[in-house]
């Protein structure tokens, strides 16, 4: 396991390391694209460190269940840092989503039943009106909701979308498959069903590269939006990281 507390240590590292710079990081209020891109490179660093106490628990499976929203939200990080207007594609796909929810528990409501009560009660009615309006006003003027793989293809992420997007989906919405490479433990000659196993090395390792490099996309996307950001302490953060790619992999010692 040396290789994978290396690892750890050197993404716990960048964590700190970024998160100490916080205060240093200044922008604009003269439009919506610095604040709305700030709370999202906050929101990355929060999960990183949720991800990371997980990691140093063992607890993988609820790992990859946080990790997946962090990637999510490198994705649409890059996506604000590069386009001013994609807060508003944000806001409309919220908006379109909301809809569709409310349409469902109101077209499955019955007589006296508790989606009838949680009608009334939250006013739904009323709230599919105004998300009604909305969506209306977002589509005069061009602005259509985004799906996961837009959003992972305008920000350059497809690699990820199609590999530990993908597989960390199958791990929140309770693939069977996938459970069962948890939860069952074939190294005896009847396999048993545990609670947990040993955690796998290789599994610990992706996870901790993946939150590694999210953090590396979410330094890059920030530096485009906000001042005092330095270029050469980024490099300077995750040449270990790309060392220890090499070392075990073969490839380049830099991806800036």
């Amino acid at each position: 396991m040396d290789d994978t507390i290396q690892l750890l240590s050197i993404v716990e590292g960048i964590y700190a390391a970024l998160y100490a710079d916080i205060d240093s990081l200044r922008f604009s209020y003269g439009s919506e694209q610095p604040p709305h891109a700030m709370i999202l490179y906050l929101r990355t660093l929060e999960l990183a460190n949720s991800a990371l106490m997980l990691v140093k628990a063992g607890h993988i499976p609820a790992t990859r269940i946080v990790t997946r929203p962090l990637i999510s939200a490198v994705a649409d990080l890059i996506n604000l840092a590069t386009d001013r207007e994609y807060h508003t594609r944000m806001a409309c796909t919220t908006s379109n989503e909301s809809a569709r929810l409310i349409k469902r528990v109101i077209d499955d409501a019955r007589p006296d039943s508790s989606l009838t009560r949680l009608i009334e009660r939250y006013g739904l009615v009323q709230q599919q009106q105004r998300y009604a309006k909305e969506l209306s006003a977002y589509k005069s003027a061009g602005v259509s909701p985004l799906s996961d793989f837009e959003r992972f293809r305008r920000a350059g992420m497809l690699d990820s979308y199609f590999t530990d997007y993908w597989l960390l989906s199958l791990e929140t919405h309770n693939d069977l498959k996938l459970l069962q490479g948890h939860h069952v433990d074939a190294r005896t000659a009847v396999p048993r069903v545990v609670y947990d196993k040993p955690v796998v090395q290789q599994e610990a390792e992706n996870c901790i590269w993946a939150i590694g490099t999210s953090l590396f996309r979410a330094a890059l996307a920030i530096k485009r939006v906000v001042a005092g950001v330095s270029v050469d302490r980024i490099a300077d953060l995750f040449a270990e990281l790309w060392k220890w790619e090499k070392r075990l992999q073969g490839g380049s010692d830099s991806m800036l």
